[in-house]
């Protein structure tokens, strides 16, 4: 018996203040680095500080649809 766990790869889980929420990968517009927190920016105009850094960040998300272009800032292609 075996059980299948399906991912959605267009979600990523990002820590809210209350809890996880998953948000759309594809409404990321851009990523920036503050040391040990990140701010997330999306296409509505919102954003999120999240106790992530950069790097963590980064390793979740595919690398097709984003670009590191400093070490501080990650973008949507």
């Amino acid at each position: 018996f075996f059980t299948y766990v399906t991912m959605r790869i267009d979600s990523l889980r990002l820590p809210y203040p209350d809890r996880r929420r998953a948000v759309c990968i594809s409404k990321i517009i851009r990523l920036e680095g503050h040391g040990n927190y990140t701010s997330v920016y999306f296409s509505d105009g919102t954003s999120l500080l999240v106790a992530l850094t950069l790097k963590r960040l980064q390793a979740r998300l595919p690398e097709e649809k984003f670009l590191r272009l400093h070490r501080k800032h990650i973008v949507n292609r």
